[in-house]
């Protein structure tokens, strides 16, 4: 014979909303009232992210159309829909905070700004054509991100090499470093403005690397530049770090246009 026992082992507590945790997860970092500068720099960060997206969609798209036949209609994935679709619903709710006059809609707004010119893409999906009619091919933002990345590549090892010049004991890598900030300075473009820099690394590598290895051969346990050549690389990555931060627009040119939209905007 089985014997139930009334008594639960436990009793749940009821749920107290006090206990409640709120999820920002897609809300802006930036709070509080806006400006109109301050609307247009977000609506042109969500507004990139969003472009990347329409790029990477047609890219596919394109793909697909070949295993296609006839007049078969495209199907767009869900991944892509469903992140469109949070962009916009950001970008929309940017317009319900632009101060008055308010524009009468996203579309209106993006004319006026030109930014649906700059990212022709994203607008191409805004007004709802997706589907209707072929996105553009060719953006003024095309290359846009890729440049900055390597522009950011060559302040990023300008820094570690003036750190490792100035504080290691071990000078192992530094020439590996430097081959590497030369072949960034070449993805920038045989410009002018940094001819000069390149010249200057093509003369003093082969000496800078046979300097570490004499240090090497001498009986030390590391190798280490000798004072010439570490003042010679501390001066040349505090001078490339200057003509990066300039934006020189000689060979800034796939940044011109968000820098011309960010000129007029503030």
């Amino acid at each position: 014979m089985v014997e139930i026992l009334g008594a639960p082992v436990i009793i749940s507590c009821s749920y107290d909303p006090s206990y409640k945790v709120d999820v920002y997860l897609h809300d802006q970092l930036w709070g509080g009232s806006m400006t109109s500068n301050d609307l247009a720099i977000e609506v042109m960060t969500l507004i990139s992210e969003l472009e990347v997206l329409c790029d990477k969609e047609s890219h596919q798209d394109g793909n697909q159309t070949k295993y296609q036949r006839g007049s078969q209609k495209k199907t767009y994935t869900a991944t892509f829909e469903t992140q469109a679709a949070l962009l916009r619903d950001k970008l929309e709710k940017l317009m319900a905070k632009h101060p008055d006059p308010k524009p009468n809609s996203l579309q209106e707004y993006l004319s006026q700004t030109g930014l649906g010119t700059l990212y022709p893409r994203s607008a191409h999906y805004l007004e709802g054509l997706r589907g209707k009619s072929q996105a553009p091919k060719k953006s003024p933002m095309d290359g846009y991100l890729s440049h900055l990345a390597v522009v950011n590549q060559v302040n990023a090892l300008c820094k570690q090499l003036h750190h490792d010049a100035q504080n290691l004991s071990n000078h192992k890598y530094i020439a590996h470093q430097v081959a590497l900030l030369y072949q960034s300075l070449n993805q920038l473009g045989n410009v002018k403005a940094l001819l000069s820099y390149r010249n200057n690394i093509e003369g003093m590598f082969k000496k800078l690397k046979a300097a570490l290895e004499l240090t090497a051969a001498d009986g030390d346990s590391v190798p280490h530049l000798p004072d010439e050549y570490k003042q010679w690389l501390l001066e040349l990555t505090v001078s490339l770090q200057e003509v990066m931060s300039s934006f020189n627009s000689s060979f800034n040119q796939p940044l011109l246009p968000a820098m011309g939209f960010l000129q007029q905007t503030l």
